[in-house]
């Protein structure tokens, strides 16, 4: 379910695009400026965002969920926010402002978890996965076969 999210928004976006935004509001000409000039912006964290997700994923399947947090606890509280309240506040840009500062969030993070997917060793990763899943079998309370004198089911 969460895919259909980015897919409504990528849609939702579209269709401003080719209708001039003209729907929104009953077509008033402040608010179609407005969205009008938001959408690049809408589109870029549209973008981010599912990236995003699927980095988020990756590093939570290989054990580092912690990592996966502080990334996302920096750069949404130490550079997202602060970027979207001076945009949107201090320079007046408004909505536009206040989604720059989220899209140059989740791009920071994109940035700094693509760093560390490529730092990854993958093959290290691979054997501990294979050996956890040797001991696991091993130590199984379930056996493949039945118990001596009974049948198979």
């Amino acid at each position: 379910m969460p895919t259909l999210f980015p897919l409504w928004d990528v849609v939702t976006g579209v269709a401003l695009v080719f209708t001039g935004a003209k729907q929104a509001d009953g077509g008033h000409p402040q608010v179609v400026q407005r969205v009008t000039e938001a959408i690049p912006v809408l589109a870029a964290a549209t973008l981010n965002d599912g990236v995003d997700g699927v980095y988020n994923g990756i590093l939570r399947g290989c054990g580092l969920q912690g990592r996966s947090a502080a990334i996302n606890l920096l750069s949404n509280w130490g550079v997202g926010l602060p970027l979207a309240l001076l945009l949107g506040f201090v320079e007046g840009q408004g909505i536009v402002g206040f989604w720059t500062g989220r899209a140059v969030s989740l791009l920071v993070a994109n940035i700094t978890y693509y760093i560390i997917t490529c730092r990854i060793d993958w093959e290290a990763l691979a054997r501990k996965e294979l050996h956890m899943e040797s001991d696991l079998a091993a130590a199984s309370l379930f056996s493949a076969a039945p118990p001596p004198g009974r049948l198979s089911a």
